[in-house]
């Protein structure tokens, strides 16, 4: 919880050895905590070096943070570039997809959003959960797309989930 200690710790570690994995893996998780963006992604950037020494979940979370650093220095194309490479590693990264509707959403990027929400929906099993994101996607094909049809779609499914809920059933008729 002590992201300053932890940097001093792991940056002697650093010092003593630099190609320890463990250390590199500490050391920019430390300064992604840190919220410190340009050394968070210079050691990220390092451990992609060592892509052979990583795990895959390893690696698709490195993807992902070097992703988040990016849109945190307002570098959104390199984000979605560095988002897209972890969903190519792991399509069912749940961080990296709701990365993603950020960035789509910022953009306004409505089928996109949709398209991510749609996979995330792969990903959640919760019945809340599922419920809201169909409620969502028919809201956006509703309001933001006017494609009523696949709004009512989205509705539909969202009502199989919930037959009792009003609201959604409300927004059918």
């Amino acid at each position: 919880g002590d992201t300053d200690e932890a940097i001093k710790a792991f940056s002697k570690a650093h010092q003593l050895e630099s190609t320890d994995l463990p250390t590199l893996i500490g050391l920019a998780g430390s300064y992604f905590a840190a919220k410190d963006w340009n050394n968070s992604a210079k050691y990220y950037q390092m451990l992609l070096m060592h892509r052979d020494s990583l795990d895959p979940e390893q690696y698709t979370d490195i993807l992902y943070r070097l992703g988040v650093t990016k849109r945190e220095q307002g570098e959104k194309p390199k984000a979605l570039n560095f988002f897209d490479k972890a969903l190519a590693e792991d399509s069912h990264h749940l961080p990296t997809l709701e990365a993603v509707v950020g960035l789509y959403t910022e953009q306004s990027n409505w089928e996109q959003v949709i398209h991510f929400k749609k996979q995330i929906l792969d990903v959640k099993d919760e019945i809340d959960d599922r419920f809201a994101l169909y409620d969502q996607i028919g809201d956006l094909w509703k309001e933001k797309l006017k494609n009523h049809p696949k709004a009512i779609e989205a509705y539909v499914e969202a009502s199989v989930i919930k037959p009792e809920n009003h609201v959604v059933l409300h927004k059918l008729l």
